[in-house]
């Protein structure tokens, strides 16, 4: 029997050790070794009471040995205990972190409102500061407890707005001229951050920012206003530029068909798609010192043949490319929308959305001086007049066919922008109560994958207030919050809701995807909904959400903060793959007491579970990019990806981030994308090269800025920056 046992124990470790790397050579040597030396023979007089002690001893050995590194892997390091930790970064951010994003420099551009008075960054001691100018009163802010006085801060002495440098965890002061209170932004495709709206003065205002690394670098203004007033309105960055090449407006009426003579389809560039993401690492590195990867079934024969491998990876990945071709392109080939309305040469677009009282969109930069905003009845169809709307900061999302999954109050659809209509109604998500502000839920797009060219979008909409929430809460009265999420699959022929619960109510949470495809829930209160005085009940424990795990089960509760984040805080994930944190309830002139939850300055971090030294053997060090030219990542091109990797992984994914806009529980423009991989070879010890695949076109990803990201058996290496591009 116990030979069996040994026999069998030899052999277990053996078929691990040929068909995964989940076991190091380290755990099968160990094995073998042990094994054999305890294998019980007539010359051994190992006493039969001693024999099973080690026997057992040794099966924990080696149990606790390979296991210990499959538990992100296998488990996300939610079962290990592994949760994550804070660090307090700095007492005072000087300016409430109303408004958040990353810029390519790694520094985090963050601003509150010109009318808060008096912040926490004063920026002319010495000098006599004037009271608020310009503005006026609304009913909206007092109605919250907070003053709105918008005043320039041209004789303002306290800044407004900060840069966070994250290398040295440090802050410089920005200007703002006119307010910024509860508005929108986006990047351009060179790294510029564009705000758009604002209150009062700066309703209709657009300013940039070019982040530098000199400190140079503040805010200016454009002196084109928006079409339409701008406040608690949502952006989107387009895909298609929303001009013709010649910076024309695309009509808003049905276009001709167009003779297939008149299509550039040179100017799509459509690209092959890869044949596979996950490369999968059969052995550990060998004594050559080359990992033998497999990253397709064509592999084998590329060792030996690559030219023929070649040309029958191309003709696979082209009838994959036919195969894939999604409606818009169709629309393309036949004739019935022409290369000029696809707008490829368009410059930087970006669609804006509603707004209090403001039921239109309208696009920026505009075509010409005169465009006005378009009308879109789905806003005044769900507005509730009696709760400030319900359907403020509108959810806005790039679907895969280009057009756009616009979700407020309850209701969604998906709306063709270029022709001003409504292609599609969706189901109603289920529950009684809002999901948008003031009933502030949050909602993402899960990761999309290379695998089916992008194609597959799939909504998750989290939390939200009860019904009747906001005059409730005028009377001292604190709804619990929502607690469910809801999932919906938009490319579906026949879409529906499925419905979870969170492990308890919550509202004005951000979320956030990470780089492992986990959703991170963040910030919050458990009853009331958005506004000063008009919640109760911080959340301090994040969430974390396993998009594939098993239904029921996939929601873990995290190491809790200290710090109540509620209205007006925000969170963005970092390039080393921590969670920055800042922000909440910017009372007027910064009132640190006499409520409960005060004016909050401090900044902090979460660093999730894998960042744990532990898993620092799996970690791919020293990622770098090869064959990115002087304006970036063409759409469909290869790129080379060099990382050292001292621990092999069953699956190594390479994902792409983009920068989102933060605010008011909203990331727009948040997108991540599993891209694909054609091949992986070792070139020195521990040193691996992987030739990666940009997206396919803008709208897979949007031109821009991406972090990139090699994940290596469910832990992400720092991210470095890439940007894709026409």
């Amino acid at each position: 029997m116990i030979h069996a046992l040994f026999f069998f124990l030899i052999l277990f470790f053996l078929f691990f050790y040929k068909t995964s790397s989940k076991i190091s050579p380290i755990s099968v040597s160990l094995s073998l070794s042990l094994s054999l030396t305890l294998w019980p023979s007539k010359q051994n007089n190992m006493n039969s009471a001693t024999y099973p002690t080690i026997s057992v001893g040794l099966l924990l050995l080696l149990t606790l040995h390979f296991l210990l590194p499959m538990v992100a892997e296998s488990y996300g390091g939610r079962e290990s205990g592994l949760g994550g930790s804070w660090e307090l970064l700095l007492n005072s951010s000087g300016v409430v972190v109303m408004h958040m994003a990353l810029t390519h420099l790694n520094t985090v551009i963050f601003y509150d409102q010109t009318s808060s008075g008096r912040t926490g960054y004063l920026l002319h001691p010495n000098r006599t500061c004037s009271a608020a100018a310009g503005g006026g009163n609304s009913s909206e802010g007092n109605d919250e407890g907070n003053s709105t006085n918008s005043m320039s801060s041209v004789d303002d002495c306290w800044a407004h707005s900060m840069a966070y440098d994250v290398a040295t965890n440090s802050l410089r002061p920005l200007s703002l001229r006119t307010d910024t209170w509860c508005s929108s932004g986006s990047f351009l495709g060179n790294g510029t951050l564009r705000q758009t709206g604002g209150y009062g003065s700066g309703i209709r205002k657009i300013r940039f920012l070019q982040p530098c690394s000199d400190f140079s670098c503040d805010w200016t203004e454009s002196p084109t206003p928006l079409a339409d007033d701008r406040w608690y309105a949502t952006s989107q960055i387009l895909p298609d530029g929303g001009t013709d090449g010649a910076n024309r407006p695309i009509s808003h009426s049905t276009s001709s068909p167009l003779s297939l003579s008149q299509l550039s389809i040179a100017r799509l560039r459509r690209p092959p798609a890869s044949l596979a993401c996950a490369a999968r690492l059969r052995r550990p590195f060998a004594h050559n010192h080359s990992p033998h990867f497999t990253s397709s079934p064509l592999s084998h024969l590329s060792n030996h043949q690559p030219d023929v491998a070649r040309l029958i990876a191309d003709v696979a990945r082209l009838l994959a490319d036919v195969a894939r071709l999604q409606t818009f392109y169709w629309l393309v080939c036949l004739g019935f929308v022409s290369d000029t309305d696809i707008g490829i040469d368009g410059a930087d677009r970006v669609f804006i959305l509603g707004g209090l009282n403001t039921f239109t969109y309208e696009f920026v930069p505009k075509s010409h001086s005169d465009e006005a905003a378009y009308d879109l009845p789905f806003l005044r169809q769900t507005r509730e007049s009696t709760e400030k709307g319900n359907n403020l900061y509108p959810f806005v999302h790039l679907s895969s066919d280009g057009n756009l999954f616009i979700f407020a109050n309850r209701d969604s659809i998906l709306f063709d922008y270029r022709r001003n209509a409504v292609v599609r109604t969706f189901p109603r998500i289920p529950d009684t109560g809002a999901r948008n502000y003031p009933s502030t839920g949050s909602s993402v797009i899960l990761p999309l994958h290379h695998s089916d060219g992008f194609h597959r979008v799939e909504v998750m909409i989290c939390g939200g207030a009860a019904a009747g929430a906001y005059q409730a809460s005028r009377r001292g009265e604190y709804r619990r919050a929502l607690s469910s999420c809801g999932r919906m699959v938009i490319t579906e022929d026949f879409p529906e809701w499925t419905m979870e619960e969170m492990p308890g109510p919550r509202l004005m949470s951000d979320m956030l995807v990470l780089p492992t495809g986990d959703i991170f829930i963040i910030n919050g209160a458990t009853a009331g909904c958005a506004g000063w005085q008009s919640s109760i009940n911080p959340v301090l424990s994040p969430y974390l959400y396993s998009p594939n795990g098993i239904p029921g089960e996939r929601f873990s509760i995290l190491p809790a903060s200290n710090i109540p984040r509620m209205y007006h805080s925000a969170a963005l994930l970092l390039p080393d793959g921590r969670i920055l944190v800042g922000g909440s309830n910017p009372y007027y002139r910064y009132n640190f007491s006499g409520y409960p939850y005060p004016t909050e300055l401090r900044m902090e971090a979460f660093t999730p579970y894998y960042l744990s030294e532990i898993f620092d053997g799996r970690r791919a060090m020293n990622v770098m990019v090869t064959g990115e030219g002087e304006a970036g990542i063409r759409y469909g091109e290869e790129f080379v990806v060099t990382f050292d990797i001292a621990f092999s992984s069953a699956v190594v994914e390479f994902v792409a981030s983009a920068a989102p806009f933060v605010t008011h529980s909203l990331s727009m423009h948040q997108r991540v994308l599993r891209l694909g991989c054609r091949e992986m070879e070792g070139v020195v010890e521990g040193t691996v090269r992987a030739t990666v695949s940009a997206p396919p076109s803008p709208i897979a990803a949007p031109p821009g800025y991406y972090m990139l990201t090699v994940v290596n058996g469910g832990i992400p290496s720092k991210s470095i920056w890439v940007r894709f591009t026409f």
